[in-house]
């Protein structure tokens, strides 16, 4: 199985999504849109994963790569290679499949929690997934799910946390960081965070790691979930 990644910052940061792939021993490409470098055929991969990014995704006039990363992810879906989004790629996703993405009441940094809705528990997406946990946001965008698309998973702030259509899935929050990613996120942000109702300091984030090894696990169960037993995701 070939696995094609999609990244928006400096250089990719994988997390645990890396470590989950080296020990399923799954042969995986980086690639940037943003950097203009050429992406894998999609008939030559059989999975997409579409990393976050500090990136608006209706600015396409800001960012014209967007189109072209938006048609590379709807391809890969009308020919039902299985695709996993997370934050910004969850949102590049919804509007591949013709769902809004719109500026949410507030901006969601920090440790919130996550609960599984009744679709979130019956679907095989989240198979082995605690039903409630402690989650990782960093986004001010809110995906509008159409009425037939029922939320997987939902926050205070944000109620389409997760959701799933044909072979694509979408996450909003960050399960992939790790200790190290992290950091280096907060060596380029600076004293930039803010407290806010659903913002936290760098301070309380950095208190937040004893919630990184859950997370882990949770990503891993969904990557197996999607990937491993791709074929059934809905």
């Amino acid at each position: 199985m070939k696995v094609d990644i999609l990244y928006h910052s400096y250089r990719p940061a994988l997390g645990n999504i890396a470590a989950w792939l080296s020990d399923n021993q799954l042969d995986y490409r980086t690639t940037s849109f943003v950097k203009k470098e050429k992406p894998t055929p999609i008939d030559e991969i059989d999975c997409l994963i579409i990393l976050g990014g500090f990136f608006h995704v209706n600015d396409t006039d800001k960012e014209p790569w967007l189109k072209d990363e938006l048609d590379y992810i709807k391809d890969a879906i009308d020919k039902e290679k299985t695709v996993i989004g997370i934050c910004l790629g969850a949102q590049l996703i919804a509007l591949a499949l013709g769902y809004k993405v719109e500026k949410n009441n507030s901006p969601e940094f920090g440790w919130f929690d996550i609960e599984l809705t009744k679709a979130g528990i019956d679907s095989s997406v989240l198979h082995g997934i605690p039903k409630k946990f402690t989650g990782l946001h960093l986004h001010s965008d809110i995906i509008i799910l159409p009425e037939d698309k029922p939320s997987l998973a939902k926050s205070e702030a944000t109620y389409s946390q997760m959701f799933a259509e044909k072979t694509a899935v979408g996450i909003q929050f960050h399960a992939e960081q790790t200790e190290e990613t992290l950091n280096k996120m907060f060596s380029k942000m600076g004293n930039s965070l803010e407290k806010g109702k659903y913002q936290q300091t760098e301070i309380e984030m950095r208190d937040g790691y004893k919630y990184l090894e859950t997370n882990k696990k949770i990503i891993n169960a969904i990557l197996s979930n999607c990937i491993i037993k791709y074929k059934n995701i809905n």
